[in-house]
């Protein structure tokens, strides 16, 4: 909706401006962790710290690339309105489902707010 003006690949360069720059601060902060973790005496220790510095590098790697592209794809496929199901399907009058409309968030969010505000619940929690 704020964005709808951009081109596809403009809109993708927002996503990755926002989502970017957290994905990378947090990946840098958990490489560099577990690289300090590596330098440990503990063998077992020290292996997992590699293991899970190289993972977290790899899978970084990884979202910024290969998921970032089927993201792509699949907004490419959703402009053209074809099937998610079978994409060479393409729907001549697409209609979405009355369940994907519904929000289901702010139902749970309401009954549980509900049930967290009840006498009988303030009783057995305490």
């Amino acid at each position: 909706p704020l964005n709808a003006a951009l081109s596809l690949p403009d809109q993708m360069g927002v996503t990755l401006k926002h989502a970017g720059v957290s994905i990378t601060i947090t990946t840098i902060t958990d490489v560099f962790a577990f690289g300090i973790g590596a330098v440990s005496k503990m063998p077992g220790l020290q292996a997992f710290c590699v293991c899970t510095a190289i993972s977290l590098g790899s899978i970084y790697l990884l979202q910024i690339t290969w998921f970032v592209a089927w993201m792509f794809l699949d907004e490419k496929r959703i402009q053209s309105v074809r099937s998610g199901l079978v994409p060479c399907l393409h729907l001549k009058e697409y209609k979405p489902s009355s369940w994907s409309q519904v929000g289901y968030g702010q139902i749970v969010f309401k009954k549980y707010t509900k049930l967290l505000s009840s006498a009988p619940f303030k009783i057995v929690v305490g």
